[in-house]
């Protein structure tokens, strides 16, 4: 992602990894990028850029280190700003 600096695969907390694998399997269309910084989440041509001190960040990944499924709430809270797969909306209310 162009102007970001990511974190390193090694870098990333266990609760960061669970975080980028959460997002990226809840919508595999996206791209997901965990960054330096406590900034708002936004999106670049490259895709979303999260970055890894935004207290939604830190909240959302400590969620979904105790339960997945809750892929789908977290994306809703980072307010991404893109509309996410009504599929994944219905697969999360039938948990």
């Amino acid at each position: 992602m162009a102007g970001t600096r990511q974190v390193a695969p090694d870098a990333l907390t266990e609760s960061e990894t669970t975080l980028l694998t959460a997002l990226r399997s809840a919508d595999p269309s996206c791209k997901v990028a965990l960054c330096e910084g406590h900034g708002k989440v936004r999106t670049s041509s490259g895709g979303l850029v999260v970055p890894r001190r935004n207290p939604l960040t830190v909240a959302g990944a400590e969620c979904v280190r105790g339960d997945p499924s809750w892929a789908y709430p977290v994306l809703l809270a980072l307010d991404t700003g893109e509309t996410l797969p009504e599929a994944l909306r219905e697969l999360w209310r039938r948990l």
